[in-house]
């Protein structure tokens, strides 16, 4: 019996070891939406201690069934009345929320970024908007789990209006969408950060306000009912809800340069991987181009969009009123803004992005 148990306890590992070496090696994750460690990325170095981190990053992400037992464990945690699981909370009817604490925001950088912001629009004298936007978890606070904790959007709002419009100046108009964003829970997707069409709409209501514009009829077209986003990922429950992702309909197709490479405005592949919210303009580009064949070049306007991933799919509502939107991701283009809008005669400025998410 003895040795029949060493003989198994042995077995077990090496077999495990056997099946992570001779099995093809898994470059990314779907359900977890991450490049996983492969063996092109050994390091060889011991000293540093390089070899034994890549090691064990490299067994994990390549252990076999990880998926599997990933969905077991997500399973056994909340069975056991865990609602805060992989930096995600579960809230009413399996809704997932981004866990962001006070201690996550860096109300530092946040202020740095305003302060960038207000020069921006004192260099350039354009027109400038903000739209911050609240986290699911602080709009529908309500469907929380009882006492989680979720940063103050209200406090860092204020102090950032402050920083904005410091001395008087005009040159800047707040959006403040947290009210209407708050008035229902379908304006956020049930797994994933994002809003939905709902709220896009919601928000280009306001946007339309804010100009003293008549907002246009939509004619919506489901695209996918079988999205889960980038909380599912955390969360890989089968309880979770599936999303519908819709888009507007836009006759005539804007035509879109990205990075100097011409995409299409709906990248419809997208719908067949896992991360379907990447359909808006093909994902998170540095610098998008955005052209309205709809609209006279000599009579439209231009936009210049410094933004996130949350006007993505803000922007299929604004094309018709503008004939060109140029968007500016810092996070993957490190240029300067005031140039940007100076080489695409830019008639105005928006900033959309998430309150907490800086460059």
């Amino acid at each position: 019996m003895k040795k029949t148990a060493i003989v198994f306890f042995l077995a077990i590992p090496l077999l495990l070891l056997a099946m992570i070496l001779c099995s093809p090696d898994r470059a990314l994750s779907e359900a977890e939406n991450r490049p996983l460690r492969t063996k092109a990325d050994i390091r060889w170095n011991v000293m540093d201690g390089g070899f034994q981190d890549w090691l064990e990053d490299y067994l994990s992400d390549q252990f076999p069934f990880r998926d599997a037992l990933k969905r077991a464990e997500v399973r056994c945690a909340i069975a056991a009345g865990k609602r805060d699981i992989g930096g995600a909370y579960i809230g009413e009817g399996m809704r997932l929320f981004q866990k962001i604490t006070p201690a996550d925001v860096n109300q530092a950088s946040c202020l740095r970024y305003a302060r960038r912001i207000r020069r921006l629009a004192s260099e350039t004298g354009l027109p400038t908007v903000m739209i911050y936007v609240p986290s699911a978890g602080v709009a529908l606070r309500e469907e929380l789990p009882k006492g989680a904790p979720m940063y103050d959007y209200d406090a860092l709002w204020d102090s950032l209006r402050q920083e904005l419009t410091a001395d008087g100046f005009p040159g800047i108009t707040l959006i403040d969408i947290r009210k209407r964003m708050a008035a229902n829970a379908d304006h956020y997707y049930q797994s994933d950060h994002h809003w939905t069409a709902s709220g896009t709409e919601t928000v280009y209501q306001a946007w339309c306000q804010t100009h003293e514009w008549q907002p246009r009829d939509i004619e919506w077209v489901s695209a996918s009912d079988t999205f889960h986003g980038t909380l599912y990922s955390k969360v890989p429950d089968s309880r979770v809800p599936y999303d519908t992702i819709r888009l507007p309909v836009l006759d005539p197709a804007p035509q879109v340069v990205a990075d100097g490479q011409d995409i299409p405005f709906y990248d419809l592949a997208a719908l067949t991987v896992k991360d379907q919210y990447n359909v808006f303009q093909g994902g998170n580009h540095g610098i998008t181009v955005i052209t309205n064949p709809a609209l006279p070049e000599q009579d439209g306007l231009t936009l210049l969009m410094l933004k996130d991933s949350f006007a993505n799919s803000l922007v299929p509502l604004l094309v018709p009123h503008y004939r060109q939107i140029v968007l500016l991701d810092e996070r993957y283009a490190f240029v300067d803004a005031a140039q940007i809008a100076q080489t695409y005669h830019a008639d105005e400025i928006a900033v959309v992005r998430e309150i907490i998410s800086t460059p």
